[in-house]
């Protein structure tokens, strides 16, 4: 005759019942989640296309990283918003000048130096933090002289005559599209070994390694680093990540890509804004 009793049951299916009702709450949670964060994505509609630029010193062999631990210099542009034909190319920032204050403090320099602003950051490995964003290119080297203009030598290829304050995506009016940016700097690497751009006499050329990545703002119609007045904050976002989808407000883009490739991984969505004026933003 069995002795067990309803009783004896009890305790495992209470222990089940709370298992699943724990499952339902975590699959909850992370339903909340990820509508959160894709609704924050909808409000950063706007895709632009980010040049990243660093002079760097290929001669230098496959030991230069173990030797020299100092971060580059890495100025960034938007390509979306970039006029070739009227933003002169200037770097600032001499990876060999030891007297760089602003660079070694690690701070993000906004320059309205030229027509473009940019923005340069240092990175002490540039490739696998840039490598961790959507829409990430290894568009590799061009040897140019420091003064070019790079952007007007890139506008100036022959398929690339287009007005680049619109949409990359869009096409112009005789139905042609748009070349991307990777195009465009392969068609000015093939006139550059070729003599036929103007790229600075040989003596003075040196190797500048490009990057290109995506990054989203709430507005379109302007270049995402012209907010003069304000601070530019960074945040990244990954909604479909098992683990933390989202970061924080950074103050500092080299801290953000930091934090995401040890938070994030891969295929991170950028968003990009100017510091709210009510002093609200959680930076981190």
């Amino acid at each position: 005759m069995d002795d067990t009793t309803p009783t004896d049951y009890a305790c495992p299916l209470q222990e089940a019942d709370r298992r699943h009702r724990f499952v339902d709450a975590e699959a909850r949670r992370e339903q909340r989640m990820r509508k959160h964060v894709n609704d924050e994505l909808a409000r950063f509609a706007h895709t632009h296309t980010i040049l990243a630029t660093a002079w760097v010193d290929v001669e230098a062999g496959p030991d230069a990283k173990a030797h020299n631990r100092r971060p580059l210099s890495v100025t960034l542009h938007d390509w979306c918003h970039a006029d070739g034909a009227a933003h002169a190319y200037a770097h600032e920032k001499d990876v060999d000048d030891d007297d760089d204050d602003d660079f070694d403090s690690g701070v993000d320099v906004l320059s309205f130096a030229t027509a473009a602003p940019t923005l340069t950051t240092p990175l002490l490995d540039p490739h696998p933090h840039l490598a961790s964003l959507c829409g990430f290119e290894d568009l590799g080297t061009l040897r140019i002289d420091a003064e070019a203009d790079l952007l007007g030598m890139l506008a100036a290829t022959d398929d690339a005559e287009y007005d680049f304050c619109e949409s990359e995506s869009e096409d112009d009016e005789t139905g042609r599209q748009k070349p991307s940016l990777a195009e465009c700097v392969r068609q000015l690497r093939q006139r550059l070994q070729s003599g036929g751009c103007g790229g600075g006499t040989s003596s003075h050329q040196r190797p500048l390694q490009l990057w290109a990545f995506s990054a989203r703002s709430e507005t379109g119609a302007s270049n995402v680093f012209a907010e003069a007045d304000r601070a530019l904050t960074w945040k990244w976002c990954k909604p479909d990540s098992a683990y933390t989808k989202q970061s924080g407000w950074f103050l500092q883009l080299h801290e953000l890509l930091d934090h995401g490739s040890w938070n994030g991984g891969k295929n991170l969505t950028l968003l990009a804004r100017p510091a709210k004026a009510d002093g609200f933003d959680m930076f981190i």
